[in-house]
């Protein structure tokens, strides 16, 4: 498995904020959720999720550095190191009981020959050349169970199943009921639970799992006299009076005076979590909205997305002769 520094891409020195940031964007780019498609992600975003949790951890990280943990987060061992990643199981081999000698085998039995072939049917003709490279330091760790790790690893290259060959997955009951279930945003950050009426007329309690994704099925069964009966329950996210979702992340619109707009100040912005105070610079136009990280909604993994808060000039509510006049005033110099 590889440093935990190079698969967030941060350097050794890197601070706690640099490698937040660094896992918040990469797992918004390799979740699941975001690559339905892609076969690969899932392993990809566990691999970027475990190298965060050894990294933003001091203690973890200072085992790490020091070279007392593997990244696999498992204690090194203190032997010396082995080029060799068979050596450990040649050994084990050996010591095996023996069969007897028969004419067959020419009244002896080469145990290393037998070890041989069953690691050549197994990894294939080069496996152990290849390996003393690409085990690399999880070889040179006197770890055998990371060297059989990286071993596995290239055996499922070698022999995954054609999509022709491979035997179909049990087919999942097909459910008896599909039903829509609204939630509010709120819930979407706690979690929680609704009773939803089933087409039978019984009423199910549905547990909502925070940060449950937008159009997200949840599967409710129910045992019954003639069998589990089974309802496919699709999320939608209830429309906000204020926020609006775009995936983890929220919008909101929030009024400001033109006198703040103009000179600067704070605005007091409502969230989910409550009020927020945010910042405003001189001459604020509206454009490029202020952004509060993590007060937007969790995903499956607990990591919130942002708030987007787009500011709109909001004119005094009575017309401002004074104000009227220096608008005039500067529409005749601009024609002059």
């Amino acid at each position: 498995m590889r440093s935990p520094y190079a698969v967030l891409g941060v350097p050794k020195t890197a601070e706690p904020g640099t490698i937040k940031s660094a896992y918040r964007s990469l797992a918004k780019t390799w979740h699941p959720d975001q690559n339905q498609n892609d076969p690969l992600a899932g392993s990809r975003f566990a691999e970027i999720t475990h190298a965060y949790q050894i990294l933003i951890d001091p203690e973890t990280r200072q085992r790490f550095d020091r070279g007392d943990i593997d990244s696999r987060g498992r204690k090194r061992g203190k032997a010396e190191p082995k080029d060799d990643p068979f050596a450990t199981f040649r050994n084990a081999w050996r010591k095996r009981p023996q069969p007897a000698a028969s004419p067959e085998n020419g009244g002896a039995y080469d145990d290393l020959a037998g070890f041989d072939a069953m690691i050549k049917h197994i990894f294939g003709d080069n496996a152990e050349a290849s390996h003393c490279a690409q085990a690399g330091e999880a070889a040179r760790s006197a770890d055998p169970l990371a060297a059989l790790d990286e071993l596995f690893a290239k055996w499922k290259t070698i022999h995954r199943a054609k999509p022709e060959t491979a035997e179909p997955a049990p087919r999942r009951q097909a459910p008896d009921d599909r039903l829509t279930l609204d939630v509010d945003l709120e819930t979407v950050i706690s979690g929680g639970s609704a009773d939803i009426r089933l087409s039978d007329g019984t009423i199910g309690r549905i547990v909502i799992p925070a940060g449950i994704a937008d159009g997200a099925e949840i599967r409710h069964e129910e045992r019954r006299d003639k069998g589990v009966f089974t309802a496919l329950v699709t999320v939608r996210y209830r429309p906000h009076r204020a926020f609006r979702p775009e995936g983890r992340d929220l919008h909101v619109d929030h009024a400001i005076e033109l006198s703040q707009a103009v000179l600067g100040g704070h605005a007091i912005v409502d969230t989910l979590d409550g009020s927020a105070r945010v910042p405003l610079g001189a001459w604020t136009t509206g454009g490029a909205p202020a952004v509060l990280e993590g007060k937007g909604l969790p995903g499956p993994d607990g990591m919130r997305g942002d708030l987007h808060v787009h500011f709109r000039i909001r004119l005094p509510g009575k017309p401002d002769p004074q104000l009227m006049d220096m608008m005039r005033s500067k529409r005749k110099s601009v024609y002059m």
